[in-house]
């Protein structure tokens, strides 16, 4: 009786950690494959700058299953690019006219406004068939060493937005400088105004979801 309760009782353990074994290896090869597809996403889809996506891998390969889990909570980059993807009309249509622009550069027909800018065409060559990006003349920039005169700038710029904004930064805090902007951003989309807000995943990542929610549920697109 003795025995047969022994072997029984070996048995159980027996099975019981074939199980833990069998799950145990199949959970490991899932999150490992997860980590493969969203390395494939960070590099290849999203295209986060360098650092950022030093840093994601990292977390991912350090930390497997909770880097995973990090990664859904803070980045955003998945949906953010369904929001600043062309529509495939929109997509032909600058592809058409990037071709011409090229064509023109190489063939001397394009006009330039100023003398310098021809200069760079190699350059500009570069970013047109490397990067896709059209080039746009009378360009307007402004080098701020001031904080306060910056943040001015930011607000008076968006209060007097008509028609949309599309605002852009890498870092953006849970503060009153992060918050006073998005709240300034979400007032003029509750007016109308098209605002568009871009955000990296980890210069982002300590603002709140729900200070985000607020933004969009007044008409902002995030």
């Amino acid at each position: 009786m003795f025995t047969n309760l022994s072997i029984g009782i070996i048995n159980f353990f027996q099975g019981w950690l074939n199980w833990i074994q069998t799950w145990g290896t199949l959970t490991i090869t899932v999150v490992f494959f997860i980590n493969f597809i969203i390395a494939f996403v960070i590099i290849f889809i999203e295209r986060k700058n360098p650092s950022a996506t030093l840093a994601w891998l990292a977390v991912l390969n350090m930390l497997p299953g909770i880097g995973i889990f990090f990664y859904i909570m803070l980045s955003q980059g998945i949906s953010r690019q369904r929001i600043f993807k062309l529509s495939k009309n929109e997509e032909y249509f600058a592809r058409k006219a990037l071709k011409m622009q090229i064509d023109e550069m190489k063939s001397d027909d394009y006009e330039y406004t100023h003398r310098e800018e021809y200069i760079w065409r190699d350059m500009i060559h570069l970013n047109q068939t490397y990067g896709g990006a059209y080039y746009t003349q009378d360009n307007n920039g402004r080098i701020f060493t001031d904080g306060t005169e910056l943040m001015e700038a930011i607000h008076n710029d968006i209060e007097n937005a008509k028609e949309f904004i599309n605002f852009e930064t890498y870092i953006l805090q849970n503060d009153d400088v992060g918050r006073g902007i998005i709240n300034h951003l979400a007032k003029k989309a509750s007016e109308g105004v098209e605002v568009r807000l871009l955000i990296d995943a980890v210069g982002g990542r300590t603002i709140f979801q729900r200070t985000l929610r607020d933004f969009e549920e007044k008409g902002g697109k995030y």
